[in-house]
């Protein structure tokens, strides 16, 4: 469960008792920050030349203390987000130098993370905007999921 709050989040989670912290990307309460898991969300491109396809990602690092955890929370989130949206998927290791996911280097290295890229905003804005409470819900059922497997359990 995320310890801190900061900006109000989202009612699904809070609801059942989860503490959830909501940042801005460059947030310096994210260095060294620990929780039991951290999701990382992202839209996809606008442009329209070339049209990206439709769909959304799942990203991760190979960088975490326990990259099983890791691939329970992104397994969790996938299943969980493509059920709510029905959008297509894919899946990608993140180099961590990579200087666009700096994340994966500023968290804690304990804290399973994965990022989410919703959906292009160009060819997947009907449902990003649109049928948003599905793109919540999926991600909360996929934290939820997550936090419920022996993964997610703390110790």
């Amino acid at each position: 469960m995320i310890t801190k709050m900061k900006n109000k989040a989202h009612p699904h989670l809070e609801e059942k008792d989860f503490q959830v912290h909501v940042f801005p990307e460059f947030d310096l309460d994210l260095l060294n920050y620990k929780a039991d898991a951290f999701v990382a969300i992202y839209s996809g491109s606008c442009l329209h030349d070339p049209l990206p396809a439709s769909g959304f990602k799942i990203g991760t690092s190979l960088t975490a203390e326990d990259n099983d955890n890791v691939n329970n929370l992104a397994v969790c989130l996938a299943e969980n987000y493509q059920s709510n949206t029905r959008l297509p998927f894919s899946y990608e290791i993140i180099h961590p130098d990579h200087p666009s996911y700096h994340i994966f280097r500023d968290i804690h290295a304990s804290t399973p993370v994965v990022l989410i890229e919703i959906g292009a905003m160009s060819t997947d804005r009907n449902v990003i905007i649109g049928q948003s409470n599905t793109v919540v819900e999926g991600i909360a059922a996929g934290i939820q999921c997550f936090i419920d497997s022996d993964a997610g359990q703390s110790e």
